[in-house]
């Protein structure tokens, strides 16, 4: 790898009981896609990090591991961020995770203590989708 090389922060979290089964399914899916991954687990609470380095043209290939992986978490009841937060990384796994009904509660919420959007516009969800469907 080079020097333009980057690091994959890997987020999730599953139900302890789960936690052996998603930690070999994951790092079998960073290894079929072709990925070295580096485990880094918070392994009381069932957080762990599939750390991956990465060139910045493998990360269309990235992001798609990451959504399998994302699946298999979802898929035995976890989430798809432990402790780093959505953010913008994992917008596109929060109505898989919560369901739009949930999502669209938070988007009220949302425009109910921020009617402007200054609040970390763009981070979370986006309000537009509610707005064209309400």
């Amino acid at each position: 790898h080079g020097k333009d090389d980057k690091v994959y922060p890997g987020d999730a979290c599953v139900p302890l009981s789960e936690l052996p089964g998603v930690i070999s399914a994951s790092e079998k899916i960073a290894s079929e896609w072709g990925f070295a991954p580096i485990m880094c687990c918070h392994i009381a609470d069932g957080n762990f990090h599939l750390t991956i380095p990465f060139a910045p043209e493998e990360k269309s290939r990235l992001l798609q591991m990451e959504a399998e992986v994302i699946k298999i978490v979802l898929g035995v009841g976890g989430t798809c961020t432990g402790e780093h937060g959505v953010g913008v990384g994992k917008m596109k796994f929060l109505v898989s995770e919560h369901g739009e009904a949930h999502v669209n509660v938070m988007r009220q919420i949302k425009r109910a203590i921020d009617p402007l959007n200054v609040m970390n516009p763009g981070k979370i969800f986006e309000l537009e989708p509610l707005q064209a469907n309400m």
